[in-house]
């Protein structure tokens, strides 16, 4: 009896654990979502977008700069160089506007100039590198 009451405690807990970890990660969509929803209206528009993603490449751009000691040890001279040459460019307005179209073109599913959260999250479920993306700036802001 205590073998099979130890089993069900223990699937109890990791189902419960399961649960926590969906609703933890539903909440941080909602929240990475509002802070790029600058006006509040529940869809994210390309210029909004562009906004967001400019000051995620603005932190991004300064964390590669103060990382660069770490990163020349850990990736090399030629592949920091490389890590920054990429980021800097993420900063030129041209690259950056034709980025955000992309990204629209991609995430927007039913073609209406705006980002719903429910594409948002069906985005970054495809997609799973832009939520660590999206979490670290968030990070970065506080």
């Amino acid at each position: 009896a205590y073998e099979i009451r130890l089993s069900l405690v223990g699937s109890e807990m990791c189902i419960r654990d399961r649960y926590q970890r969906r609703v933890r990660a539903q909440e941080q969509y909602e929240a990475i979502f509002r802070w790029r929803d600058q006006d509040g209206d529940g869809k994210i528009t390309k210029e909004e977008l562009y906004h967001s993603l400019k000051h995620t490449m603005k932190a991004a751009q300064k964390m590669i700069d103060c990382s660069m000691p770490h990163l020349m040890q850990t990736k090399g001279v030629d592949g920091a160089k490389k890590l920054k040459t990429l980021v800097d460019s993420w900063n030129e307005e041209t690259k950056l506007r034709e980025f955000v179209e992309q990204l629209c073109a991609t995430a927007d599913q039913d073609s209406g100039g705006t980002i719903t959260f429910q594409e948002f999250q069906a985005f970054v479920d495809k997609t799973p590198g832009w939520m660590d993306v999206f979490q670290q700036v968030q990070q970065a802001k506080k």
